[in-house]
């Protein structure tokens, strides 16, 4: 037991656990997570794994009943083409640290150790873990999202004022002034996906907080 209450209930009777607010808890958290994560991962996962992807990337458009061969070399350059080496090794990357992601959260869910830590405190942990990267996830893409903002204004600035656009001050000064625009115009953004992203997958609590 935990020397203070640790469970609420908000007047929307949504559930608020504080258990992983608990500095002695986190520590022996920390702990098990590590100890778990080195156990459950084979030392040559990663490479095994990444070689997985980058085999089913390479035939995800291939039909396996087409015989005819060089049709089937068509397509695959028709693949290879698609996209770059950089574009396919980050979606790889991506890919991996997805799967890596879910397999250490499975074995956090299914640990007899945290379970017995504090019953419920697996999912919990998991359950925060997940809001975190929701919310990391959507940074980003706002992120992207205002970089391809300002790469269309700089090129609309260049064809509208050839002249005037070749002056650095003037430009910088353009885009700067476009990049507060656009943040304050999507200020709440941020806040808002992540909590519809939060409540769509049923983390209420962390919905909450936001």
């Amino acid at each position: 037991m935990l020397p203070y209450p640790h469970h609420f209930v908000t007047p929307d009777n949504i559930d608020i656990d504080l258990r992983l607010h608990n500095h002695d808890l986190q520590a022996k958290i920390k702990s098990i997570v590590s100890s778990l994560i080195s156990k459950s991962t084979p030392k040559n996962w990663f490479a095994t794994t990444k070689r997985k992807l980058i085999n089913q990337y390479k035939s995800k458009f291939l039909l396996s009943s087409i015989q005819n061969a060089s049709l089937i070399l068509i397509l695959y350059e028709q693949v290879e083409l698609g996209l770059s080496k950089e574009e396919i090794a980050k979606r790889v990357q991506n890919q991996l640290n997805i799967e890596y992601t879910e397999r250490v959260f499975e074995t956090i869910e299914n640990s007899r150790e945290i379970e017995k830590l504090s019953p419920g405190l697996g999912r919990l942990l998991v359950a925060q873990a997940r809001s975190i990267l929701i919310m990391k996830s959507i940074a980003e893409k706002l992120t992207e999202d205002l970089e391809n903002h300002l790469k269309m204004t700089r090129e609309k600035l260049i064809r509208e004022h050839p002249i005037k656009s070749k002056i650095t001050r003037w430009i910088d000064q353009k885009i700067f002034e476009e990049r507060i625009n656009y943040m304050h115009h999507h200020e709440w953004d941020p806040h808002q996906l992540a909590i519809d992203q939060c409540k769509s997958l049923g983390y209420q609590q962390a919905a909450y907080f936001i």
